[in-house]
């Protein structure tokens, strides 16, 4: 359900020890094609705009990214949660990858993201 604007209702999950998830508010999963709302079969999928995927993913984790900016080394711009583990990559204004570094510092990752992750 890209773009759609429900899709904006989605929280972070507990992911090999990200931060808990925003009380009331189902888990944000990761998938091969965006972020996953769990329990809820929506989605923050691939292509949708920047604005409104760093919106989506704040409301659920209950704030802003901790930083915002160029990606040091790659094209395109990053939103980065730095408790949650959480980096969110952007091109030409789409959310197109993202990766989570886990408490054990194991890094997981999907579509495109630049190798300084």
């Amino acid at each position: 359900m890209r773009g759609a604007a429900a899709a904006g209702c989605v929280a972070l999950a507990v992911l090999a020890g990200c931060a808990a998830p925003v009380p009331d508010r189902p888990p944000l999963l990761p998938a091969e094609q965006g972020l996953d709302v769990g329990g809820t079969g929506l989605e923050i999928g691939f292509g949708r705009t920047e604005a409104s995927t760093i919106d989506a993913v704040a409301y659920l984790l209950g704030g802003p990214p901790d930083s915002r900016g160029p990606a040091p080394g790659c094209p395109g711009r990053v939103a980065r949660w730095a408790a949650d583990g959480l980096t969110l990559y952007f091109t030409d204004g789409d959310f197109d990858g993202w990766a989570w570094r886990g408490a054990d510092g194991g890094l997981r990752s999907a579509g495109r993201v630049c190798a300084a992750a």
